[in-house]
């Protein structure tokens, strides 16, 4: 088989020695890797189990598996000699006994072979990254509880910090799970750390000398405490002292006095020391003594000497404090790794940290077990080795070891967007210098992605102005072009468009909403210029404006992805749980009730969110701090059922013991199993709630406060950025709105990057691991309540100095990430000057957009005008047309502008014509009836008899009624009546014809331009927009499942299950029968369908009749001019 390689990468294949190569972005570096497999494999005669292969994900090790699985079928294929094709499939059968994972597979894998040497249980079970987290979670808050009984220091920095640092992420447990992360990132524990004694303040005996653990430099430690007291008295002594002086000698006469005292007399606490020189005029942020005005020639020489003596003290009693605080929390560190070790124990599991640190022990304390590895594994390959850490970079380095043609690491360096999980490209760095020395390090510079005048700006751009060559960034065009149309003007256009917009005064929020509204302009633009809409992805570097741009691309009405990293905690439901939980646990919390109230358990809209705002807080009504607004009926009933659920769950929150008790009383008291059978994918959305209360089952009742510290595990894991990339990108016709880190290994013909202006500040923890020749030590901030700042250690400078360098570049190479995703055209927003101030990636960009004309095209952007109103008087049937969902989102889903972004269940249609939504009963039990019933009856098997059909539906009943709290009268009543319903007269049919049947049936519909009368204009929109504009604003969707589909003989036929209701009528179901006759009409052709409701309380006879699709468009059409007031109902279809 020849393989086609450019001179590059045919170079690195024929090297035959390890290597190091550097691939820039679009240069083949996957299919390099690949083929050199193929080439070890096929070419080379090796097998197999001889190549141990190393990937960044499972996502990638599945794919590489699946390209060279694809090439020895080609192979063989292409292979006219028995033997040989004889071999390839040997060798294609032997694939499976190969190693192609990542890291933590082939740890896990190397674990189980050396249980003994490992000192691990063979029985072990990788721990999941969520359920990791949660349980060093738990270890932290058991640490910290167990500590501060016994340990007063460790009470006083819980106080200081707060034990839940909430979504800032400023709390003890958030500091302890930073210091995990950079711990296990080099491969480290607890006792890795320097033995920290406790230093206490000077004695009285010592005052004088103020001899500090660590010298100062500068004055000597002896002279520091008398020479501030000489010259603090030499100051006081002085005659007619000057105005500033008089000022501050009151200050500075009580600091000698505290500072002198008795020689038997109590220590000066190195805090008190700090509050002294503070009070006498210290200014931490200038590290200097103020004057705090002119001072007279004979009183500055003595004023130095008390600013030089104040200066050492002061990073004296900082360096005493830093280190208290570092043994303080060492000792918490050691407590938390014994209760996440017995917890572990306990389970037989390993967490990820494990596996690496566990595997790096095996290898470097057992010879014969490397030499074993190093016999089997001939090559090793690894994928990403920009981003590996320290740990996983020594595993490499032992198992590679100094054999020749042993490694072929392939990494860019310029692609390292990982450091925020241990990634350290210093192991990429010096394996790159090392190799180079050896002649053995190569760069693939071709690429493949992007068009021509797009890598030279990119390289004009990073390779001039961000990195000047280190490391190098040089990429050399190699796409293919078409050749210019005739007559095509000679000059390309160039491919990166600066979109000039202005923003005025506007803050960030204002800011955002505009450039949201005219990017999504500029894509409707383009795809009337031939463009498709999944040609467009959006990059973002973070996803808490992200809502702004979602709102934007609906109101354009264009389809977009909004592409999830799929973690079970930031699904739409366990944000509505949590943010219920928020509310009931934490009243306080603004953000919780908004995501509450616009949630479907409270189903408030946004003109009553808005109502209830301007009584001054959203939350006044609710906890009984102002009368309700005047709001529509339908909202003021919401409301009503919303203060009474509230308060019930307020009081039951106090006698629940559990965070999973209280979660599952949620979620039986609002019925919100009932909503999630109503949407898209509800089984997906189910396991997701099973994902949340396995969580919360992690969170016993012994604990203090439970229900707290399982909200606030769970928030910090919503709000954790997993970032991961290569992401599955759903291959649809619609705008992908992603992360950076997301959208890494991808490329798109167009990419625009939002949100230039944010600011890219950063947070400086409050502990940091230093590394300090053979041990660790730690940094620590010191910070004294009521003071100004900080006194900053000469180690927390240089950590902070280091963390603040490590950032900058990070996020260079996250710009350069996103710009090299487009293939043919890079979009930047941004205003036509510099960024009004602070740190932003517009400081980078602005001058290169200003300046490199010949690669920057400006373009001013203009907000679209009004939508072109429809045609009236089109039938509706004409306008109907049957399409998925996940193209375009319909209004029925809408995220709303909170930081956690929970969305709302909004109304589909203004009137009966959609699926009405939950109204409470009189009978609590009432929403749990009908999910059970309805769920039964999607379980059951039809065509069983009677019988047959009723001793399932006991088993399914007795399984599910845990879930619901359900009283067992009221189980016995529900399957009296459903099994009444199995020897119904339509049961008995269905068994003796045997038709083909749909349960719960699912459908999408949108009403092209549906909304255009005078009587469907909202009651509430922007100033200044016409009728007809208001009206083309509403595109109306109509969505729901049908419970029970029949194809028979006569046509389509449509059952709906109604449990609750005891009026037997078809009047109240109206809207809802005519959307499911459109439906079924639609999706098989037909002319007309029969109808009907089966009431399942009580010996109630099923309601059927027939309805032409003529009869069902007309009906609808009518309710959408009417929209008559909607009935309530006690259930949702």
């Amino acid at each position: 088989m020849t393989r086609v390689l450019n001179p590059e990468q045919q170079t690195v294949l024929e090297f035959r020695n390890s290597l190091c190569l550097s691939a820039g972005a679009g240069s083949g570096k996957t299919r390099t890797l690949v083929e050199k497999y193929l080439q070890l494999l096929l070419d080379e005669g090796r097998q197999p189990p001889e190549i141990l292969a190393i990937t960044f994900t499972e996502k990638a090790a599945a794919e590489m598996l699946a390209r060279i699985r694809e090439a020895i079928q080609k192979r063989i294929h292409e292979e006219t000699d028995p033997q040989r094709c004889g071999d390839l499939e040997d060798k294609l059968m032997n694939l499976g006994a190969g190693w192609i994972s990542t890291i933590h597979s082939f740890g896990a894998r190397l674990l189980r072979e050396h249980p003994a040497e490992a000192g691990v249980d063979p029985a072990f079970a990788p721990l999941p990254e969520q359920e990791s987290q949660i349980l060093w979670e738990s270890a932290a808050l058991a640490a910290v509880i167990e500590m501060a009984d016994r340990d007063p220091a460790v009470g006083e920095l819980a106080l200081r910090l707060g034990l839940h640092g909430g979504r800032r992420g400023a709390g003890l447990l958030t500091v302890l799970r930073a210091i995990k992360l950079q711990l296990d990132s080099r491969g480290c524990r607890p006792e890795d750390f320097g033995v920290v004694d406790s230093v206490e303040g000077p004695t009285a005996a010592t005052r004088r000398s103020a001899v500090p653990a660590h010298r100062p430099t500068g004055m000597s430690d002896a002279q520091a405490g008398a020479t501030l007291i000489e010259s603090l008295n030499r100051l006081s002594e002085l005659p007619g002292p000057g105005p500033t002086l008089q000022r501050k000698l009151p200050a500075f006469r009580r600091l000698a006095r505290d500072l002198g005292g008795d020689p038997g007399g109590a220590p000066v606490a190195p805090s008190r020391l700090l509050r002294l020189l503070a009070r006498a005029g210290w200014d931490e942020q200038a590290e200097r003594l103020k004057p705090g005005g002119p001072l007279r020639k004979n009183e500055k020489e003595i004023f130095a000497a008390v600013e030089a003596a104040s200066r050492d003290l002061a990073g004296q009693a900082a360096r005493w404090i830093e280190r208290d605080l570092a043994a303080t929390v060492v000792r918490l560190l050691s407590a938390m790794w014994r209760h996440a070790d017995r917890e572990k124990s306990r389970r037989r599991a390993l967490d990820f940290s494990d596996l690496e640190i566990k595997t790096l022990h095996l290898l470097e304390t057992h010879p014969e077990v490397v030499r074993s590895y190093q016999a089997r594994f001939k090559h090793i390959l690894v994928d990403e080795y920009q981003d590996v850490n320290p740990v996983q970079a020594r595993i490499v380095r032992v198992l590679a070891g100094d054999r020749p043609n042993s490694l072929f690491a392939v990494g860019d360096p310029k692609q390292s967007i990982y450091r925020f999980r241990g990634a350290d490209i210093a192991q990429f760095q010096g394996l790159w210098q090392e190799m180079e020395q050896r002649g053995a390090a190569f760069q693939l510079k071709s690429n493949y992605r992007s068009h021509r005048r797009l890598v030279e700006a990119v390289n004009a751009f990073f390779d001039r102005r961000i990195f000047k060559g280190r490391p190098p960034v040089e990429m050399h065009p190699a796409r293919t072009e078409p050749a210019p149309a005739a007559g095509a003007s000679p000059v390309e256009r160039p491919r990166i468009q600066w979109l000039v917009f202005d923003f005025g005064d506007a803050g960030a929020a204002g800011r955002r909403e505009l450039e949201a509204k005219i990017l999504a302009a500029r894509i409707r633009r383009m795809v009337e210029d031939r463009l498709a809409y999944g040609d467009v992805a959006l990059l973002f570097r973070a996803t808490s404006s992200l809502y702004l741009y979602e709102e934007a691309m609906r109101e354009a009405r264009i389809p977009y992805e909004l592409v999830k990293s799929g973690t079970a905690f930031r699904s739409q439901e366990a944000l509505d749980l949590l943010n219920a939980l928020t509310v009931l646990i934490d009243p306080s919390d603004t953000v919780g009730w908004l995501g509450f109230l616009r949630s479907p358990m409270a189903g408030l809209s946004d003109d009553a969110i808005l109502s209830l705002a301007e009584t001054g807080d959203v939350r006044n009504y609710f906890l009984g701090r102002s009368e309700l607004p005047e709001l529509s009926d339908r909202d003021r009933e919401a409301a009503a059922r919303t203060l009474r659920l509230v308060d019930q769950g307020r009081k039951i929150e106090r006698k629940i013991r559990t965070p999973l008790a209280l979660l599952d009383w949620i979620v039986a008291e609002t019925g919100y199993l009932a909503i999630l059978k109503g949407l898209p994918q509800s089984d997906a959305r189910r396991r997701n709630l099973e994902t949340l209360r396995s969580a919360a089952a992690q969170y016993a009742e012994h604990r203090p406060d439970p229900h707290v510290a399982f909200l606030e595990a769970a928030w910090r894991m919503v709000e954790r950025n997993e970032r991961e990339s290569g992401m599955d990108v759903p291959a649809r016709d619609a705008v992908k709105l992603m992360t950076i880190h997301q959208a890494k290994g991808l490329e798109f013909p167009v990419v625009i990057l939002p949100d230039l202006l944010r600011s890219e500040s950063v947070r400086t923890p409050d502990f940091c691991v230093v590394p300090d020749s053979a041990r660790l030590t730690l940094a620590a901030r010191v910070k004294l309540a009521g003071l100004a700042e900080k006194f900053p250690t000469p180690r927390w400078r240089a950590a902070k100095e280091e963390l603040v360098l490590s950032e900058s570049e990070e996020q260079k190479r996250l710009l350069y990430v996103a710009m090299t995703r487009a293939q043919d055209l890079l979009v930047l927003p941004g205003p036509a000057t510099p960024a009004p101030g602070g740190r932003t990636v517009w400081e980078m960009l602005y001058e290169f957009l200003a300046e490199e004309g010949e690669h920057v095209e400006r373009v001013t952007a203009s907000l679209p005008g009004g939508p072109a109103a429809r045609e009236e008087d089109t039938p509706l049937l004409d306008r109907l047309s049957r399409v998925e969902l996940r193209p375009a989102p319909p209004p029925a889903l809408i995220r709303v502008r909170t930081v956690r972004q929970a969305t709302a269940i909004k109304e589909i249609v203004e009137g009966a014509a959609a699926p009405p939504s939950i109204s409470r009963t009189p009978d609590p039990y009432a929403v749990a009836l009908g999910i059970l019933a309805h769920e039964a009856l999607e379980d059951a098997d039809f065509f069983l008899d009677a019988d047959r059909q009723t001793r399932r539906l006991d088993e399914y009943l007795r399984d599910r009624q845990p879930w619901l709290f359900l009283p067992a009268k009221r189980m016995d009543q529900l399957q009296k009546n459903i099994a009444r319903f199995f020897q119904s007269p339509l049961m008995e049919r269905l068994r003796t014809e045997r038709p083909t049947l749909y349960k719960e049936y699912p459908f999408t519909f949108r009403l092209r331009g549906a909304a255009t009368r005078r009587s469907a204009v909202p009651a509430h929109r922007p100033t200044g927009m016409s009728d007809a504009q208001a009206g083309a604003e509403q595109e109306v969707w109509i969505r729901g499942k049908i419970d029970l589909l029949i194809l028979g003989k006569a046509g389509p036929e449509i059952y709906d299950y109604k449990y609750t209701d005891p009026t037997p009528t078809f009047g109240p179901y109206e809207g809802q029968l005519l959307a499911y006759a459109l439906a079924a009409c639609d999706a098989f052709d037909a002319p007309a369908v029969t109808v009907g409701l089966q009431f399942l309380s009580g010996a109630q006879p099923i309601l059927a009749k027939e309805i032409s699709r003529e009869e069902a468009g007309r009906g609808i059409e009518s309710l959408l001019r009417v929209t008559p007031p909607r009935p309530a109902r006690s259930e949702t279809s």
